[in-house]
């Protein structure tokens, strides 16, 4: 659809994980026709990987896994953003890991997805935390198909990063980020240095909790905007981040 521009995504499911083995994954990325909805074009679009021994289930067509599905919302032009309006209390303690000790003592995730630069503060209500922009598709790509960004993947996977940390801190347990209701962006490009997280939590239960998080540039002004973000909270997840963590700290 060219000349129409990605707007956001709705009801983004992840149903299986991508499983990595000896060698890479085979993974196939799937859009459907569009379907107009007022002044934006709703696409279907799917995240499908090849059958492998123990991944059963959430099958997709021809025995294929379906790892996630959304669907793309794209506009003809940018809608002018938000007003930036967060509460000052969802930041009124201090972090007491840091962030070198958010991603040894917490997060699994290695050098190049270190996206959190600072942990502003925290609350029972939500955390703050200045979050780093992606490099160029070149940096991590052998032979992209863009040379920018259509929408910057190291401040989203650190936003969710957050989401991980608040449930660690507040709840005693590792979220792991399952769905997203909307995400909606507001300018072609994420500044290049980086944004301010506000992360909100609007629902919380034993084992699931329900956040937005707004993302503005350094003016305040509205970058983009997810809404509906939820994390499944699961004692369980240590083992496996940890897991993983040692695996990474070994290789």
């Amino acid at each position: 659809h060219p000349g129409l521009q990605l707007h956001g995504l709705d009801h983004l499911r992840v149903l299986r994980g991508v499983v990595l083995r000896d060698g890479p994954p085979g993974l196939r990325f799937l859009t459907a026709s569009g379907q107009r909805r007022g002044s934006v074009l709703e696409v279907p679009v799917e995240l499908r990987g090849e059958s492998a021994g123990a991944i059963l289930g959430a099958m997709g067509a021809a025995g294929e896994v379906l790892h996630a599905r959304a669907t793309a919302v794209l506009a003809g032009a940018w809608p002018p953003p938000p007003v930036l309006a967060v509460a000052d209390s969802i930041c009124d303690r201090r972090y007491p890991r840091g962030v070198l000790g958010a991603y040894s003592e917490i997060l699994f995730h290695g050098e190049h997805f270190h996206g959190i630069e600072e942990v502003v503060g925290f609350s029972a209500a939500g955390m703050v935390a200045r979050l780093r922009a992606a490099p160029s598709p070149a940096k991590w790509m052998v032979d992209p198909l863009r040379s920018d960004w259509l929408a910057d993947p190291l401040v989203l996977d650190a936003a969710f990063q957050m989401g991980v940390l608040w449930c660690y801190e507040e709840l005693g347990v590792v979220g792991l980020p399952t769905y997203l209701r909307s995400y909606r962006q507001y300018r072609a490009a994420f500044p290049r240095s980086g944004v301010r997280a506000y992360l909100e939590v609007r629902e919380r239960t034993t084992h699931k909790v329900v956040s937005d998080v707004t993302l503005a540039d350094h003016a305040g002004v509205v970058v983009a905007r997810i809404e509906g973000f939820e994390c499944t909270a699961d004692a369980s997840l240590m083992a496996a981040f940890h897991r993983v963590a040692r695996v990474r700290a070994t290789a």
